[in-house]
């Protein structure tokens, strides 16, 4: 589990600075992006992923965050392919994770 969990921070590292260089990106998409890291953070905070809070929400909290997640990488595919490959490694980890 260590080793995702550093896979899952090392990913939202580079998101953010992904995010960071992007000028092109519109205002609405990245609050979308913040909102995705803000939303992931809690996971990263926590000595032991498996009992982060978001790990214990329910359901449809994790199902929620999964949804924005893909949402976001959609969105990008065209515009942006990097950003959108990086948060599908945040979705596969955060899969591996069990969120």
């Amino acid at each position: 589990m260590a080793e995702i969990h550093d896979r899952l921070h090392a990913d939202l590292a580079e998101l953010q600075r992904q995010l960071e260089a992007a000028s092109s990106i519109d205002p609405t998409s990245r609050a979308l992006i913040e909102r995705v890291i803000a939303d992931v953070a809690p996971i990263l905070a926590s000595e032991n992923a498996s009992t982060s809070i978001v790990a214990r929400a329910a359901p449809s909290r994790r199902g929620s965050l999964a949804a924005r997640l893909s949402q976001a990488a959609k969105q990008f595919e065209v515009t942006h392919p990097t950003l959108a490959g990086t948060l599908g490694s945040v979705i596969d980890a955060l899969a591996q994770m069990g969120i």
